[in-house]
């Protein structure tokens, strides 16, 4: 959780002591209870959906609608529904957000770090929705701006909200991936300069730089931000996941500039970090996309095929057969050729990389996905 949204949590327990006069003695108890019952979920539990909702829902009893308190549990159910809700939960997480939007800006003020707090979480639930929405953009814009004003302009807590949006303008749809690298390189630079140089903030920055890189296939310029992400990753035992996944970005970008060698090095210590037991479960690390076959494509003929191989000690594609193949032999021969690309990571016994028969590997050629 970065800095702005612990500091309202925090908030958010202190100040829940002022029940509205007309609140009945059961109600105040029936809060009381769920209250207590939710401090002590976030103490313990990652996810405290119920709870929350259940002091919401208490708290409405009994304190004035704009009170400072039911803001704070409002912002606290949404957030909750965001971060654990499960399925759907962005959109139902946005919901609430947004109506907790207003309350929050009545009891704190509209430029308030609570508000600040709530804008960066609107941000994040907006990235996924299924539907264009009216505040697409206002929301984000919003929270750099209210984020320079109160933070200053090159600070660590105005470094985290860029740091965070940038991420969500990223992955979200119909986002300026420009404006994202804008406040990557803003919030990078800053990390660099006021944290040790050993924070995983950095290395999360730099890796999504690295990423953005990849993504518009500046691959030179995408492995100096990944190494060093890497090189942090490597030294928190917390970090293997990020570790493996930044390994993998670095398997892409060695193999699009042809050097397998280095690409090879990332390959063995993602096997050697990684639990493959069943050949089922075996997923390529790196896939050099097939090429649709020209008369098929002429033709608009789509098909598939199905090939088998052994995967080597390094990682490398060995011994290609095909299995079945339908709609032409030629989606055969190019998904042969497309495989013979292919990296993943060798299974590991006793501490050595092993090769691994009878993988298999289906390719489907649809002129649609083309």
């Amino acid at each position: 959780m970065n800095s702005v949204l612990a500091a309202f949590f925090t908030l958010s327990i202190l100040t829940l002591t002022s029940p509205s006069i007309a609140a009945t003695e059961v109600d105040k108890q029936a809060f009381k209870v769920s209250y207590s019952q939710y401090k002590n979920c976030i103490k313990n539990k990652p996810s405290c959906v119920k709870s929350s909702r259940t002091a919401f829902e208490a708290g409405l009893k009994i304190f004035d609608k704009n009170s400072k308190n039911l803001a704070a549990l409002h912002y606290n159910f949404g957030r909750q529904v965001l971060k654990h809700g499960g399925k759907n939960r962005e959109e139902r997480a946005y919901t609430i957000l947004q109506a907790a939007l207003p309350v929050n800006e009545q009891a704190f003020g509209k430029n308030s770090i609570q508000v600040l707090a709530l804008l960066v979480d609107l941000t994040d639930a907006q990235k996924y929705l299924k539907y264009e929405d009216k505040n697409r953009y206002a929301y984000w814009k919003r929270a750099v701006k209210l984020s320079k004003k109160l933070n200053g302009d090159n600070t660590l807590e105005h470094a985290i909200v860029l740091s965070d949006i940038s991420s969500f303008l990223l992955h979200g749809f119909g986002y300026s991936s420009r404006t994202a690298k804008k406040y990557l390189d803003k919030s990078y630079e800053i990390f660099k300069t006021v944290l040790d140089e050993d924070d995983i903030r950095i290395a999360y920055s730099a890796f999504n730089l690295g990423k953005y890189k990849v993504s518009g296939r500046h691959f030179k310029e995408a492995i100096p931000y990944l190494e060093s992400a890497l090189a942090i990753y490597e030294k928190n035992l917390f970090s293997r996941r990020l570790e493996k996944t930044t390994r993998a970005f670095l398997v892409q970008a060695y193999e699009e500039i042809g050097e397998r060698e280095k690409a090879t090095e990332h390959i063995l210590v993602i096997g050697s970090i990684s639990e493959i037991n069943n050949v089922d479960q075996y997923f390529p690390v790196y896939k050099k996309r097939a090429k649709y076959p020209e008369n098929a494509l002429k033709d608009e003929k789509e098909g598939f095929a199905i090939v088998e191989f052994t995967v080597n000690r390094k990682g490398l594609i060995e011994d290609v057969e095909v299995v079945k193949y339908g709609g032409s032999y030629a989606f055969a021969k190019a998904a042969v050729k497309s495989i013979k690309h292919y990296r993943y990571a060798p299974r590991f016994v006793d501490g050595k990389a092993v090769k691994t028969t009878n993988v298999r590997q289906r390719i489907d050629f649809i002129i649609r996905n083309n």
